[in-house]
């Protein structure tokens, strides 16, 4: 299981990055979820008029809360969480126990948005790569070359 952590500063920043994640994921033939406590599909519409990609976001399953049943069916699967700290938290959680098996390919991004009050070193430290407009990258590389820069 990839844990990708997102930090966004509004719903349009959240969106453009999500959409260019979501469509590399469906080349790639991964199902993509959306677990949206702030119901974010207006927002990647919006994205997706301005892109013209019309077929992506019919494609996108959204949820408010999460459906075991129709997860459970699911092998390579992507789970985009969107909320505050504690309900990215509840639902990663969920998620680790529901997909406890290692044959199940699963990516979990979870998307944190850094105007509202959160330690964003706290967060970050709990995961190995990170979601931003440049693509997913792995943590560790992005803290080297930060201390490289200075």
């Amino acid at each position: 299981m990839d844990r990708i952590c997102n930090l966004y500063i509004d719903k349009t920043h959240l969106s453009v990055t999500l959409f260019e994640y979501i469509k590399k994921e469906f080349v790639k033939g991964t199902k993509v979820i959306v677990v949206s406590q702030d119901d974010i599909r207006k927002d990647i519409k919006s994205i997706k008029k301005r892109f013209k990609e019309k077929r992506i976001c019919s494609k996108i399953n959204y949820l408010n809360e999460i459906d075991e049943k129709a997860l459970n069916k699911m092998s390579n699967v992507s789970v985009i969480i969107q909320g505050d700290a504690e309900f990215v938290t509840k639902t990663e959680r969920l998620l680790g126990e529901m997909f406890s098996n290692e044959n199940i390919k699963v990516n979990i991004v979870s998307c944190y948005n850094i105007t509202q009050n959160i330690n964003v070193p706290n967060v970050v430290e709990k995961y190995d790569k990170i979601l931003s407009t440049n693509g997913v990258e792995e943590l560790k590389n992005v803290k080297e070359e930060k201390i490289e820069k200075g």
